[in-house]
């Protein structure tokens, strides 16, 4: 009514109709809609500088985005240790520079693809972005490899067991 944008979460929908009254939109994020929220998914922002203040400076801010990830990936997987953490951590870091993505805007784009259609784009395409799946096949492959070389190691089995748990949250698992 104030003009004050607002986003609410409406697990009952029961804001529904009324969001819709007042010219909102009704975004379904629930198992049976198609619209997903991707929280591998990193843009370019101003950057700050320890007061809070912009810069000037555009960046990525890839170690805050890590730090979520691996927050993420606790909450999913439940009684993370710190080994467990840190390997997350380490296959998320290595996710992005699989991708090419820096803390340099450039690196979000395709240079090598300015065009597609009638579509221009004039930092170059859009990368595709990292996504769960992408993580979960990388992890699969780092912890294969730990059990290649210790198939009894506890911390190795341990990181299986949290590889089974994140398996829940992957397309077709």
């Amino acid at each position: 009514l104030k003009n004050i944008r607002t986003a609410i979460i409406d697990p009952e929908g029961e804001y529904g109709g009324i969001a819709r009254a007042m010219g909102g939109v009704v975004i379904d994020l629930s198992a049976n809609s198609t619209t997903m929220i991707n929280p591998f998914e990193v843009t370019e922002e101003e950057e700050m500088n320890n007061e809070g203040k912009m810069t000037g400076r555009v960046i990525v801010n890839l170690q805050e985005k890590y730090g979520d990830l691996v927050d993420l990936m606790c909450i999913c997987a439940n009684d993370v240790d710190q080994e467990q953490k840190s390997l997350i951590s380490s296959v998320i870091i290595k996710l992005y520079a699989n991708f090419g993505i820096t803390e340099d805007p450039a690196s979000l784009y395709d240079k090598s693809i300015m065009s597609e259609g009638s579509r221009i784009y004039p930092n170059g395409k859009p990368k595709r972005m990292p996504q769960f799946r992408d993580f979960y096949a990388l992890l699969t492959r780092e912890i294969k490899e730990r059990l290649k070389e210790d198939p009894n190691d506890p911390a190795t089995l341990a990181l299986r067991r949290m590889h089974n748990k994140l398996g829940m949250y992957c397309e077709g698992q």
